[in-house]
């Protein structure tokens, strides 16, 4: 089959003035022609336009065969002067239109296998037709398909190449059908890079929505792989909500209380933890959280589950999270409390991930784990991509050999040889163009990529541009980013699409596109000069900062990655300290490590100033708030963050910053039970505080000062110091347990009670208990 410079057509026998809809459908997606008027019916043909991409979904023919490209060239300008077609395809076409009912298409074989994705046909069986040497199988066109781009089509197709995978596919059949009955089911779907891990997936999506299940499809993202719950937030606030960035805030709440209806939930409830993860603000529409952020991420990781479970009530739900390889440590939190319930619930868990499951031998987890293809099992694949028509045996061979069973080198490397000039169609198949025995086949599934970009010249650049944003991107801010305009970028995406490198969601501006797999965008990026790269870098980010506000508010670490990778040092420190920062505040304490440490390092290649000793104190600080809350204090990195920062408050001259730091440093110590050094900080603390005048850190140096001394069994000189900080606290004053951490009063209470106690006075022990419960 010939796509590229051939003419194709289809034959139809509309009643004349009633085309009925999807007949006309298919003539105006392909941008059919019509050759010439005829009294009993129409021919259309579908031609080489330049204007469009000449991929073969578009390429429809009635039997295949190439337009006429040679004649004379007078022939050949009253062609184009008339519309006519030339060489074998209209003499199909016209057999075709012969046995065409009334108000039908009927299609060639070759159609047939072209269009049969979005139309369901029915064989009319094998046809002789007049100058035609074979009989011909045709068939008819009956009505429109569900599928809404070429994408669903190959992609549906494809599932038909799932070659040597039938264990795989029984096991996870098996695993619906339980969740179907109630049986909840937890998988991990295991797999190197372009292994067919989401063909396995697209399979059980089919099978879910033919069996009622519902479909929820949550995408972890290299970009945001430290950004806490993204594939929740994603989940949430895009599929089930259906927020827009240019909502108002009261719209998006009007959205979040619609579907807590839906489900039956309490608005008052859930929407404002709802609204805290997706950064929406309440106003006074709610009252304000009142909750620690440890205890508010509980709520909300709860509150997800609860999504799920009321989703489930309405029918079984098959839920696949994929890419977990590059989740969020809060996501993976997330999911070790999902797994604990599905077992009693309607539910499919799939995760699907390059590394090793993280819950290895759990009971409620089946492992899958997909290996490379056998040389039997490449071959049949090679066979189905071709679509039947074998290649010659060396070019198989050397296909087998490079592709190593790896399913997408595979496709890749067949395509790129089918539509490169190395072979052409043959009569039973793909024969050699020349003599060469050693073929220009790339070695490797980046090098296939790459030069399948190169072969899209005019668009491969707006590919380029798309990697920066990332695997998934949106219309809009490419459109911001890039220069060229609305129909031009339109159109070239529309290439990308069709050559299957891009999958399009939805419509009109706001259609977002998702590289068809990690390995394109991850070709399409390193095919950028490093110079490009930050450049294009440095501009996406200064286009979310002046145009995506809500971006640079709940995502700040994605800017501080585009000026990291744009090499702008300065810019990406702020925003990492941003992104740190608002993480510690949500308790996503391992993702604040990790933005914090990016700043750190970035830091570290600066000069020496007193600007620079502030803001890498201020990091240090905020690093050690997330050490103590994710690893306790007995860590040696909360040593070393203390310790630094420690250098720097007595550098840069920070009294106040310098007591919290020793407030860290003695509490590593005191936990480590190394008495001496914790006593020694506890009573640098207390020198520290009694100059500010300021009761909470005077309060608090003398309760670490009391405790200090409890432990080390100095029971007089403990309770000393625990009364002169009760009598700095007033009962009702909260501003110590924001500013300590936890309440000095009560703790003072509680201790005190212990030493009073010890001190054989029982009576005044009580009084203490009593009042620290109070």
């Amino acid at each position: 089959m010939h796509y590229r410079g051939a003419a194709h057509g289809w034959a139809c026998r509309p009643v004349p003035g009633r085309w009925p809809p999807d007949l006309l459908w298919l003539s105006q997606r392909r941008r059919g022609r019509s050759p010439a008027r005829r009294a009993r019916g129409s021919r259309h043909r579908q031609g080489d336009d330049r204007s469009e991409p000449p991929l073969r979904p578009r390429s429809v023919g009635a039997a295949g065969d190439p337009h006429r490209a040679g004649g004379d060239r007078r022939d050949r300008k009253r062609a184009r002067r008339e519309n006519l077609a030339l060489g074998s395809t209209p003499n199909i076409a016209a057999r075709l239109e012969s046995l065409a009912e009334p108000n039908t298409v009927v299609l060639s074989e070759a159609t047939y296998r072209l269009v049969s994705g979005f139309f369901s046909c029915r064989s009319l069986g094998q046809r002789f037709l007049k100058g035609v040497s074979r009989p011909m199988e045709i068939f008819q066109a009956i009505a429109r398909s569900s599928a809404r781009s070429r994408f669903e089509v190959v992609e549906t197709r494809g599932l038909g190449a799932l070659v040597a995978r039938r264990r795989e596919t029984r096991q996870l059949l098996d695993c619906l059908h339980r969740s179907h009955h109630g049986h909840g089911q937890c998988v991990w779907l295991e797999g190197e890079a372009g292994i067919g891990k989401s063909r396995l997936v697209r399979m059980l999506r089919e099978h879910a929505r033919e069996s009622g299940h519902v479909f929820l499809l949550c995408q972890s993202s290299p970009f945001h792989s430290n950004s806490p719950l993204y594939p929740a937030i994603e989940l949430l606030g895009q599929q089930l909500c259906h927020l827009r960035n240019e909502d108002t805030a009261a719209e998006k709440l009007d959205k979040l209380e619609r579907f807590c209806e839906r489900l039956a939930l309490r608005a008052s409830e859930q929407v404002p933890l709802w609204a805290t993860l997706l950064d929406v603000p309440v106003g006074d529409r709610y009252a304000p959280l009142e909750l620690s952020p440890q205890r508010q991420k509980e709520k909300v990781l709860e509150s997800l589950l609860e999504v799920l479970w009321h989703v489930a009530k309405e029918r079984p739900l098959l839920f696949v999270i994929e890419d977990l390889h590059w989740t969020d440590p809060s996501t993976l939190e997330f999911l070790q409390l999902l797994l604990r319930e599905v077992p009693s619930r309607p539910i499919l868990v799939l995760l699907t991930s390059r590394s090793a499951c993280p819950w290895p031998g759990s009971p409620v987890m089946t492992e899958i784990v997909l290996g490379r293809l056998s040389r039997e099992a490449t071959e049949s694949l090679i066979q189905e991509i071709t679509g039947g028509k074998r290649l010659p045996a060396v070019v198989i061979r050397q296909l087998v050999e490079k592709t190593d069973g790896v399913p997408l080198f595979v496709e890749e490397l067949t395509r790129m040889v089918m539509e490169s000039d190395l072979v052409r169609a043959g009569e039973g198949g793909w024969e050699l163009a020349g003599p060469q025995l050693n073929l220009a086949i790339p070695a490797t599934l980046q090098d296939s990529l790459t030069a399948r970009l190169d072969r899209l010249s005019t668009v491969k650049e707006v590919a380029q541009l798309a990697s920066i944003l990332g695997r998934r991107f949106s219309f809009e801010l490419l459109q911001r980013v890039s220069a060229r305009s609305e129909a031009v970028l339109q159109r070239d995406l529309a290439r990308l699409v069709e050559a299957q490198l891009l999958v399009r969601q939805g419509t009109g501006v706001k259609t977002v596109y998702v590289f068809r797999h990690a390995l394109i965008q991850e070709a399409a990026y390193h095919m950028l000069l490093r110079s490009t790269r930050q450049k294009y870098h440095a501009q996406v980010a200064q286009i979310l900062i002046e145009q995506f506000s809500e971006v640079v508010a709940a995502e700040p670490e994605v800017i501080a990655q585009h000026y990291t990778e744009a090499g702008l040092a300065e810019l990406a420190v702020d925003y990492w300290r941003q992104a740190g920062e608002r993480a510690n505040r949500r308790s996503s304490h391992q993702e604040a490590i990790h933005h914090l440490t990016k700043a750190l390092e970035l830091l570290a290649g600066w000069e020496q100033s007193p600007a620079r000793d502030r803001l890498e104190l201020s990091l240090q600080m905020s690093l050690g708030t997330a050490i103590i809350a994710l690893r306790g204090y007995t860590t040696p990195e909360l040593a070393h963050a203390y310790g630094r920062a420690q250098v720097l408050c007595e550098r840069a001259g920070a009294p106040s910053e310098h007591f919290w730091v020793l407030v860290g440093l003695s509490l590593y110590h005191f936990v480590r039970a190394d008495m001496e050094e914790g006593l020694r900080l506890s009573r640098r603390l207390v020198e520290l505080a009694e100059p500010t005048h300021d009761p909470v850190l005077m309060s608090a140096a003398f309760y670490q000062l009391g405790a200090t001394f409890f432990f080390m069994g100095e029971l007089t000189a403990s309770l000393d110091a625990l009364d002169r900080a009760l009598a700095l606290v007033p009962a009702d004053d909260a501003s110590q347990r924001e500013r300590f951490g936890h309440d000095v009063r009560v703790m003072s209470l509680a201790i005190g009670a212990l030493v009073s106690w010890l001190l054989g006075h029982p009576d005044r022990s009580l009084d203490r208990g009593r009042s620290a419960c109070t």
